[in-house]
């Protein structure tokens, strides 16, 4: 598993279970951090980036959240380019894949998606486009266009499938993950990762559709950036622990959340997760 700490969790009494029996370690966790931290607009700590494969200063500065303390997530950025959950997307990648296996991605734009290229030249990447290209057709840039409610993949195509925070952005996530488990072959896995509140049992529903196709919002409008579009992204849940029972509901045999943190490779802050589920 990696670095210095690392915990599937398939419930939020799991969870809550664990956070116990681990009360002193992660207390620690976070009195690590804020030492590195001390209150300072940035600074670096030294880490291994898997992108580079050496250790390197990782850039942690205040831009992100909101303003007055480090948001680990998307921070601990290294001059590749890459931050702490993308560093460690390669990690857990790199534990599931074997072979050069059929791999696909829900983003094609960012410096993730270049990195997965250089390891894995055949893998499929896409964005949700807005400028009329077709489903499956890719527009002048050599953008693929999906809507991951609506695949134009075959059935039992892909070893694996990754989507890093996208699926808050789709009001019917549900019709994802089913669409998912379903071009994935027997066996395949979903790897992700979104916004995901670990004290909330239930999904938190920022916002939804109208069967016309209007929006309607529950709570503040939220959005997120947009590789390929400006305006960004609405943000339209916040995930709960019945997120893993939407996954085994869709087709899933398994879904666990990964809890994971390591000072060796640079992976701070509290509940750092990946979501991974198993067809």
């Amino acid at each position: 598993m990696i670095g210095s700490f690392s915990r599937s969790i398939r419930s939020r009494e799991e969870f809550l279970e664990f956070q116990t029996a681990h009360r002193e370690e992660l207390r620690a966790q976070r009195a690590y951090e804020e030492g590195l931290w001390s209150g300072r607009q940035k600074f670096h700590a030294g880490g291994y980036c898997v992108s580079c494969r050496a250790v390197v200063p990782l850039m942690v500065d205040l831009a992100w959240g909101d303003g007055r303390t480090p948001n680990w997530r998307e921070r601990l950025e290294c001059a590749c380019g890459l931050n702490n959950r993308q560093r460690a997307t390669l990690d857990f990648l790199g534990q599931l894949t074997q072979g050069t296996p059929a791999l696909y991605a829900t983003e094609q734009t960012t410096r993730l998606f270049a990195r997965l290229q250089r390891d894995y030249p055949s893998i499929i990447g896409s964005e949700f486009l807005r400028d009329g290209t077709m489903a499956g057709e890719s527009n002048h840039r050599q953008l693929r266009h999906e809507d991951v409610t609506r695949l134009t993949f075959a059935d039992h195509r892909f070893d694996g499938v990754l989507s890093f925070d996208v699926l808050e952005h789709v009001p019917d996530f549900r019709s994802a993950l089913g669409e998912i488990a379903r071009v994935l072959k027997p066996g395949g896995y979903l790897l992700a990762s979104f916004p995901f509140d670990t004290n909330e049992a239930r999904t938190v529903v920022r916002a939804s559709r109208t069967k016309a196709g209007d929006i309607v919002h529950h709570l503040p409008p939220e959005y997120h950036g947009d590789p390929v579009d400006n305006a960004g992204c609405l943000c339209y849940q916040v995930f709960g622990w019945d997120i893993l029972d939407e996954m085994r509901s869709a087709g899933f045999g398994d879904a666990q959340a990964i809890f994971y943190w390591s000072s060796d490779r640079g992976y701070l802050g509290p509940n750092q997760v990946m979501i991974l589920g198993r067809k």
